[in-house]
């Protein structure tokens, strides 16, 4: 199930890595292999625990006994996925979709790139 999870959330962070224009396999953090995404596996770290992994351990003793995940579940982990990151959170005093803030994240990234500030993850609270 996390993997799952972690590869619907590396599609909205590689989305975000195209929007802004940098290349998702030159990461900081994960070692550049070819044709892994780096820097979309980096960019993931902030937002695992808080999208997936809650998800994942939420449905946990509900299909502890599955050997697979069938159609049903993972039908169930896309809508609640999708629903974490359609939520709005506190973003700079803002209330935003996790989504935007991904978006604005990777921005961030960018600008650390460039030399122009320094990058901060976002910090969710519990």
């Amino acid at each position: 199930m996390l993997n799952f999870g972690y590869a619907i959330l590396s599609s909205y962070i590689l989305n975000a890595i195209t929007n802004a224009g940098l290349e998702p396999y030159l990461g900081f953090l994960h070692q550049k292999r070819p044709g892994k995404m780096s820097l979309v596996l980096d960019l993931m770290e902030e937002y695992r625990a808080w999208v997936v992994d809650r998800v994942v351990i939420k449905l946990r003793e509900q299909y502890k006994n599955k050997q697979y995940i069938d159609t049903k579940l993972k039908s169930i982990l896309i809508s609640e996925i999708q629903a974490t990151i359609a939520k709005k959170y506190i973003y700079n005093g803002k209330k935003l979709k996790l989504e935007h803030i991904i978006q604005r994240q990777v921005y961030r990234l960018s600008g650390e790139f460039a030399g122009e500030h320094n990058y901060k993850p976002y910090i969710f609270k519990w």
